[in-house]
């Protein structure tokens, strides 16, 4: 009777190589997002701070004829301000949403090529 031997898995550096480059990737996409949500705290906390400096200021000023045009710019300042951050998030996401999708596409890539390999 010959020597039983099990049969080596040929692909198995390759699978594992694949592996983690998919978990690499993954690691790419969890940076993404948590930048993303990191800079939208960010703008959002911009917008805060501006309303809050805005908010003591008018609370110090009376209401009267002379303050009007502190009130308007002050109006004209919320929305200068609301427009930036939107402008800004919106930039930011395409870019993220550009690498997250080019992420995406490699990752199932690789995943295809690690599930074709057979197993010998």
């Amino acid at each position: 009777m010959g020597k039983l031997t099990m049969m080596e898995d040929v692909n198995k550096d390759k699978r594992d190589k694949l592996f983690q480059e998919i978990v690499n990737i993954e690691k790419q996409e969890d940076i993404i997002l948590d930048l993303t949500r990191d800079y939208q705290n960010g703008l959002d906390e911009f917008l805060e701070d501006i309303s809050l400096i805005t908010r003591e200021a008018e609370m110090r000023l009376s209401s009267s004829s002379q303050n009007e045009l502190f009130f308007k710019e002050k109006y004209e300042m919320d929305l200068i301000s609301r427009r930036y951050v939107a402008k800004q998030m919106e930039a930011f996401s395409e870019e993220s949403g550009t690498a997250l999708k080019k992420l995406s596409i490699k990752k199932e890539r690789l995943m295809k090529e690690r599930s074709s390999l057979p197993w010998e």
